[in-house]
């Protein structure tokens, strides 16, 4: 079960040497390289890093700048905001992806859950890249994927305010 309260350490991660056999076979399966050549995704890893985090270490903060995208390539990260669980990453999920295209704070917490082998790629790396054609389906696959979550919170928000409404009729 994932701690409810923010509890990160702060660690340092360990950087893991890419093994294209291992890591580009799982990469191909994830939605963020959808449409793309194996060639292309080699590519985009070859240009990121692979970093491994200790349990319970803190991946960033709350309010901190940030400029990279992760993906969770093993393990699970807790995602906190003012100090409450919001939600877990799992294999294959991104976090910090609106920090990476817009070069902002980050509006909450990231946490190893247990110990998590995260891909990383900065703002800067894939600016770099964005002469590569494949660039493009890469970030589109990730505005798809930031465009689900804003149709789950927006359903969320409109599920809390019928509840909220509901509530204050029967007041």
């Amino acid at each position: 079960m994932a701690d409810r309260t923010y509890e990160g350490a702060e660690s340092r991660p360990v950087e893991v040497d890419f093994d294209p056999k291992e890591h580009l076979n799982f990469a191909l399966r994830l939605k963020f390289f959808r449409g793309m050549h194996r060639k292309e995704v080699a590519h985009i890893l070859k240009q990121g890093r692979l970093l491994e985090y200790p349990a319970r270490s803190t991946i960033f903060h709350e309010g901190s700048q940030g400029e990279n995208l992760f993906v969770v390539f093993d393990g699970r990260v807790n995602i906190y905001s003012a100090g409450a669980f919001i939600a877990v990453c799992r294999e294959g999920d991104v976090f910090g992806e609106l920090s990476a295209l817009d070069h902002g704070v980050h509006s909450a917490s990231a946490v190893a859950n247990k110990e998590t082998t995260l891909f990383t790629i900065s703002e800067q790396q894939l600016h770099d890249m964005l002469g590569e054609t494949f660039v493009a389906r890469f970030l589109l696959n990730i505005i798809r994927e930031v465009h689900g979550l804003l149709r789950q919170s927006n359903a969320e928000i409109t599920r809390l305010r019928r509840e909220l409404a509901s509530k204050d009729e029967g007041a």
